[in-house]
């Protein structure tokens, strides 16, 4: 009976952890977006509180730190490519405010600002 359980558990274990890589892979698509934990949470099908402690347990960073750096990758190809204005590039990775998404940059250390 304790084979039958620990199995169905691990079932259940796999089945969130390949929910959690869906939400990522749909985080990876709509970085621009306003994205929450409880929407990330919905598309994985389990409670907010679970997504984010399976997310973590996952990959090792939260969903929302991903989500920034995700971001960040996305803005600079966006500088490297073209002469767009900083405020411009901020919106079009999901940054409303170009002066914190400019410290977000700066705080990361990268090059450009």
């Amino acid at each position: 009976m304790l084979l039958h359980i620990f199995k169905h558990q691990n079932f259940i274990g796999n089945d969130s952890k390949n929910a959690v890589k869906l939400a990522k892979a749909y985080l990876e698509e709509h970085y621009a977006e306003d994205l929450s934990i409880e929407q990330l949470a919905r598309i994985a099908q389990v409670s907010p509180k679970y997504f984010v402690d399976l997310y973590k347990k996952t990959f090792g960073i939260s969903a929302m730190d991903y989500l920034g750096e995700v971001r960040l990758n996305k803005a600079k190809q966006l500088m490297a490519k073209s002469p767009t204005k900083l405020r411009d590039i901020a919106h079009q990775v999901g940054y409303h405010d170009e002066f914190y998404f400019s410290r977000k940059f700066k705080k990361e250390g990268l090059p450009f600002l």
